[in-house]
């Protein structure tokens, strides 16, 4: 490696075969350690500047954990092969005398950022679910879901809405024929406030009779929509 034991030494007027000039490596046995060895954590004074490990080019960061949750304050490294006490090997923490507030911790209505995401109280384990409602009808949409502590602007508890771009569909809706689902119940035009009565017309003379009706927004088959049939048995 270029560099010689100052144990081993000779005097000659040319460097015999081995040797070198000057006697600066501490372990003539390893080629990696002599002073312009690289120092890593091994335990070894691979530098020959009689300390191990000091100024490792692997060396770890840790960081202060002074409530003890697993996590350290970010801005107070230490850098070095092994922790010091009371050090660790992840920061993040945000408040480092509470050992409930770090960035495993779980977020609750308190008014407190407790998993040091830079956000208080977002979705916390204790809030409610609340749904967007965009057409204003006081019902929200499934589909969109928001947990807070307390209510946003535009959302309500409720996710009953089937329809949230009409304010005129929703469970309280009156269903009416215009082929939508008006009150969420599954099924459309079903019972319509607007449907118009027919009448059935079993002989097909184009008259129903007034004794067999049904109301519907479509006529079903066999029916007609007037009740002038006074025998509805008969064509003629």
């Amino acid at each position: 490696d270029g560099y010689g034991n100052p144990d081993v030494s000779t005097t000659s007027c040319s460097a015999p075969i081995g040797y070198v000039a000057n006697d600066e490596d501490c372990d003539d046995d390893a080629a990696s350690v002599n002073p312009r060895g690289i120092e890593v954590c091994d335990g070894v004074d691979n530098d020959c500047d009689s300390t191990a490990d000091v100024g490792a080019l692997d060396a770890a960061s840790w960081y202060p954990d002074g409530d003890r949750d697993g996590f350290g304050r970010t801005a107070d490294p230490s850098v070095g092969c092994e922790a010091l006490d009371g050090y660790v090997a992840v920061g993040g923490d945000c408040n480092d005398d509470d050992g409930g507030i770090h960035p495993d911790a779980e977020e609750v209505c308190d008014d407190v950022d407790n998993d040091c995401d830079d956000v208080i109280d977002d979705s916390p384990a204790d809030g409610r679910t609340y749904y967007w409602d965009g057409d204003g009808d006081g019902f929200g949409a499934a589909t969109d879901a928001t947990v807070s502590c307390t209510r946003p602007g535009g959302y309500v508890e409720n996710s009953e809405d089937c329809l949230d771009t009409d304010e005129t569909v929703h469970p309280d809706g009156e269903e009416i024929c215009d082929e939508l689902d008006n009150d969420c119940d599954g099924r459309f035009d079903v019972e319509a406030v607007d449907a118009p009565t027919w009448y059935a017309d079993a002989d097909g003379d184009g008259y129903g009779d007034i004794d067999v009706s049904e109301r519907a927004c479509s006529g079903p088959a066999e029916s007609v929509s007037n009740a002038d049939d006074c025998d509805d048995t008969k064509a003629e």
